[in-house]
This record gives structure tokens, C-alpha cells and sequence, in this order.
């Protein structure tokens, strides 16, 4: 919210005048005022100095001016970047798994929200995407992956975008099927943190009164599984996107006035969203609980 600037001017002629100033607002720079100086008493150096400035959020625009004796003018601008506010834990990590070719466009829309820092918050570095997989091994290999990067107290969040198998509670990869049970055992074998979301947008082939997720096996105490359809109808496609995905990009980038929004509040604003988008057709559903001091967005 604040940071220091320092600053310092060198002229030979001597300086007649010096402007500092930011976002179009002056700064007090110290320099005596050019009626009470002559070209022979100007200061032809200016030693470093300090402004404590408060920043915006977002891009702030550092302006600065010297004017010598003859009339010469020399300007020098800084863009200061401010960031919300960093947040716990201090290590974000996601992956995108988009199973087929149509998932690929959800899918690249939701990396950019995550990696944006005035929403999603993840740095770029951190964001795996992983597209157009042949098999359920592929899939398996793709995890592990990415969990080797991840140590205790981290977040991994695990995002699933395809189509499913309501019959077999599979997951369709290349042509072939990863069974749900075999999934999430992938991801609990791998990974070595406790703070782990796994989110299915998955367009599930038919309705289905079995509970698909029951397939999923017990989760560790601070993990949550969210599915896209808690009714395991087809999801509802908005716009050539997959509809959780999509409305999960467009909560996150939802402006708010104050406070923050947790991962827990998130999803529920994802799921109103999505039956909005749907008429009712598609219900998020969640198991487990997460760790509420996870904090994916922050509005100041």
C-alpha cells in the first residue's frame, strides 16, 4: 500500500526546477522554490532523497521533471505496479486437465483468470495445463507430475474439464476411461500436502439417479471434491464453454467492495452462477471441507 521512492538529479547548468509527481498529483521534492535561487546559486546536483507514497491498486503512473538554467528539459517515467494483498498459503499451484479438444478452450480461459494477479492470483509459473490426453495413464503421469513440485501447507487445486461416464463413474480420456475411484486414488498417492481441491466439469453422458461421487472413496480431512452436476445431468455448454469452468472465471473476476472471498465462498458463488446459467439443469455439488484460512481471492 506504501513504498518508498528515491530519487536523485545531476545538471550541469544547474537545476532550475525539479517536478515529481504521481498518478498527476505532486510530490514534495525539497528543492527551494526557482524565485529565490539564481542560475549561479542553483544546485547543479541533487543528492538522493526519499517519498513515502501511497499506492492504487493496479498500474501507478511516477512522473518526474528537471528544468536546467537554459531551458533544457529531461523526464523520466516509472509505472509502479501494485498487487492485492498476498495470501495464504504463501504457494498456490493448479492443474488443468483438459481431456479432450472441446475442453481446451474453458480450459485456457480459466488459466488466464488463475494466473491474472487482481483475480485468480496464481502465479503463471505455478499453472500446469495439460490437454488432449491419450489414456488413463497419461492422466496419472500428469498428476504426478505435478505434485512433485508441491511440499506440505501448499495448495494444489486439480481442475477436470470433459466428458464422463455416468454408468462406469469414469472419466472419458482419449477414446478410453479413467474410473473416478482410480483418479482420486491417483491423487491422493501422489500428493503431499493436505490442502487439495479437485473440481469436475465433467459432461456427463446421462442422467443418472447413482450418486457418481460416492465413487470417489474417502478424501483426506482437508480436501474437498466439487463436481459440476450434483445431479449428473450433461453439463450445459455457455457459449461453446464448459458451464462450471466458465462461471467459476467469471466469479473470480466478479468485483467486490470489501472483505474476501475464500475458496469456500467462491464455489458457492460458482454454483449459483451455474444454475443460474442453466436454468436449474446443472448443481454443483461438494464433499469434504477445506481448510477455511485458504484464501484464493482478495478484493481490497
Amino acid at each position: 500500500a506504501n513504498t518508498q521512492i528515491q530519487w536523485s538529479a545531476a545538471i550541469p547548468n544547474g537545476v532550475k526546477s525539479f517536478e515529481l509527481s504521481l498518478n498527476g498529483t505532486p510530490l514534495q521534492t525539497g528543492i527551494s522554490p526557482t524565485a529565490t535561487r539564481t542560475a549561479d546559486l542553483a544546485p547543479r546536483s541533487v543528492p538522493a532523497r526519499e517519498n513515502t507514497v501511497a499506492l492504487n491498486l493496479g498500474s501507478n503512473a511516477l512522473r518526474a521533471v528537471v528544468t536546467d538554467w537554459r531551458g533544457n528539459t529531461t523526464e523520466e517515467n516509472l509505472t509502479i505496479v501494485r498487487y492485492p494483498q498476498a495470501l495464504t498459503p504463501a504457494k498456490r499451484n493448479a492443474l488443468i486437465l483438459a481431456l479432450d479438444p472441446i475442453a481446451q478452450k474453458s480450459a485456457q480461459a480459466l488459466q488466464g483468470a488463475l494466473a491474472d494477479p487482481f483475480v485468480g492470483q496464481f502465479e503463471a509459473a505455478q499453472i500446469r495445463m495439460e490437454s488432449n490426453l491419450a489414456n488413463a495413464d497419461a492422466v496419472r503421469s500428469a498428476v504426478d507430475a505435478f505434485s512433485r513440485t508441491i511440499v506440505a501447507g501448499e495448495l494444489a487445486v486439480v481442475h477436470v474439464i470433459g466428458k464422463g461416464n455416468t454408468s462406469t463413474k469414469s472419466l472419458t480420456v482419449g477414446g478410453s476411461e479413467i474410473s473416478l475411484a482410480d483418479f482420486m486414488k491417483a491423487c491422493r498417492e501422489s500428493f503431499a500436502t493436505d490442502e487439495v481441491i479437485i473440481t469436475l466439469d465433467v459432461d456427463w453422458n446421462a442422467e443418472s439417479k447413482e450418486k457418481v461421487l460416492d465413487a470417489a472413496g474417502e478424501m483426506p480431512g482437508r480436501w474437498a471434491l466439487v463436481a459440476s452436476n450434483g445431479t449428473y445431468k450433461p453439463t450445459k455448454k455457455v457459449n461453446g464453454g464448459f458451464a462450471y469452468t466458465e462461471s467459476l472465471v467469471a466469479s473470480l473476476k466478479k468485483p467486490q467492495t470489501s472483505g474476501r472471498l475464500t475458496l469456500e465462498r467462491t464455489f458457492d458463488l460458482v454454483g449459483v452462477d451455474v444454475e443460474l446459467r442453466s436454468e436449474g439443469a446443472v448443481k454443483p455439488e461438494v464433499r469434504g471441507r477445506y481448510n477455511p484460512n485458504i484464501t484464493m481471492v482478495s478484493y481490497e
